[in-house]
């Protein structure tokens, strides 16, 4: 069997970021979160009806879809997200916020999410948000004001941004952990693939000092209660826990979303990436030679499209896999 030297070059030219990288949440990420007690666990896998709440607070707090978010979006690792096209299109909860997130609360907010290169964000976006009445009292754990690629965590008009951007056009864990009974720029750890980041004082917001008194509302994905602020791009998890999760869980979380060999990672690194290239044209045309280099890891990697067979028909969706996030 000859590959077409055409699509490996095609696959040779691929640009891709050689760093640990999530490809999205499999069930041993959604049984960590179980482990861990969340009150929310959307996993955004429904063809239909609202987003499930899979946490502890119940069916009560499904989330209806609103707009026109596309559904069953295939992730790198073949499960499901959701992907958020415009400004209408946002969740909200069926239930408000119950007690233990209002006032100053401690809580943990975790999203597992993919902007695309050409993403946009405008004020503030959330990934989650809650609250009403303005300063102080509602919580955005969002992309800061108009860049797709600097998280933020903090409240209206007072919290906290990551110094350094994260890569877009690839899919990232991000955690905020808020110690409550502070100011609204205390107690504040982000984690953005299982390292805490950098932060500094927003300060294209006013009020940095205040003591946040957060309200009840409903919770919603990608829009908050007064404007339209929303982000383009993919999320595949959501989550909201009652407390601060040790780094100890985060880093397990983040662990559980790389666990198994990935479709495409030939070389068993856990990251599809260039590296892949070389042991993907072996699996491909001398499966023998494949399996003596690579002993441990599993050809069948190197089916692509699914269909059973690893063959030519495989090269192209291995390209898209180089650069699918």
């Amino acid at each position: 069997m000859k590959a077409h030297p055409q699509h490996l070059l095609i696959a040779t030219m691929a640009i891709t970021l050689m760093l640990p990288r999530v490809d999205a949440a499999p069930p041993e990420f959604h049984q960590a979160v179980a482990d861990s007690g969340a009150a929310l666990h959307y996993r955004f896998d429904e063809s239909a009806g609202p987003a499930i709440n899979y946490g502890t607070l119940g069916s009560a707090y499904n989330a209806n879809y609103l707009g026109s978010i596309q559904r069953l979006v295939p992730t790198c690792i073949g499960d499901f997200c959701v992907a958020f096209n415009g400004s209408d299109d946002y969740l909200e909860s069926q239930a408000a916020a119950s007690a233990a997130f209002l006032g100053n609360p401690t809580f943990t907010a975790e999203t597992v999410v993919f902007i695309p290169t050409n993403g946009f964000a405008t004020l503030w976006p959330p990934f989650l948000h809650w609250g009403q009445g303005a300063t102080g009292r509602e919580v955005y754990f969002s992309l800061q004001h108009n860049r797709p690629d600097v998280a933020y965590s903090g409240f209206y008009n007072a919290g906290l941004r990551a110094t350094l951007p994260f890569p877009l056009g690839r899919w990232h864990h991000i955690v905020w952990v808020r110690q409550g009974g502070g100011n609204a720029i205390t107690g504040t750890t982000l984690y953005i693939d299982g390292q805490s980041v950098a932060l500094e004082v927003d300060t294209d917001l006013c009020c940095n000092a205040t003591v946040p008194d957060v309200v009840s509302t409903a919770f919603r994905v990608n829009r908050a209660r007064d404007f339209t602020r929303y982000f383009t791009g993919s999320m595949d998890e959501l989550a909201l826990y009652p407390r601060a999760l040790a780094e100890s869980e985060v880093i397990a979380h983040y662990s559980a979303t790389r666990i198994g060999q990935l479709p495409g990672d030939l070389n068993c690194d856990g990251i599809v990436n260039n590296f892949d290239i070389d042991p993907f044209v072996l699996a491909l045309v001398a499966p023998d030679q494949y399996e003596a280099a690579f002993p441990n890891c599993d050809r069948t990697a190197a089916d692509a499209n699914g269909d059973g067979s690893v063959d030519n028909f495989d090269i192209d969706p291995f390209v898209q896999l180089l650069t699918c996030g």
